[in-house]
């Protein structure tokens, strides 16, 4: 079974206070890397789409998408570094033999003021929760907050109860 490797680098600000993660990138991320391209950038995925109404920035390009993050003091990696697929499909329910991304998330944690993580999903959240028990100990005045997935296998919620849900829970833009 073909195994895929995480085709973007954990981005961090200096003093990063927040943590964005998700699970894995897409197929077509991992299998057709572009330097232009950044995380979350699936067509359908609704990520930056969320981002751009609750921050009124354009977001058009993997420039700006970092600035903004820059700018929110946001760091970003996913919970997976290398993973297969059963049946070539992007739901996390597809994602088998896993390598958990742990050094890097230690080294977000050990090296930053972080308040916050956000997951891009409660299963995100619980997979976190499960496989980096130790490091949720170590780190236990970090707040965790899941919001809801901006994937399109998650229509249980509107794009609008997704965007009241993703303003009250991100941090506010300052200076």
């Amino acid at each position: 079974m073909l195994r895929e490797y995480h085709p973007f680098p954990a981005f961090i600000p200096v003093n990063a206070r927040f943590l964005i993660m998700g699970s894995f990138p897409g197929r077509d991320s991992t299998m057709n890397p572009r330097p232009q391209i950044w995380t979350y950038e699936s067509e359908r995925n609704q990520f930056w789409k969320l981002f751009r109404a609750v921050y009124n920035r354009s977001l058009s390009n993997k420039d700006e998408k970092q600035e903004l993050f820059a700018d929110l003091k946001m760091a970003n990696t996913d919970i997976i570094l290398s993973c297969s697929r059963k049946n070539g499909g992007n739901l996390d329910s597809n994602l088998i033999n896993k390598i958990y991304n742990t050094d890097v998330i230690t080294a977000i944690l050990k090296e930053n003021p972080i308040e916050k993580i956000f997951f891009t999903g409660k299963g995100v959240e619980l997979e976190f929760r499960a496989k980096f028990k130790e490091l949720l100990s170590v780190n236990s005045h970090v707040a965790i907050v899941a919001l809801p997935s901006p994937s399109p296998a998650y229509a249980s919620l509107s794009f609008e109860k997704k965007l009241e849900i993703y303003k009250a829970a991100l941090p506010a833009l300052t200076g």
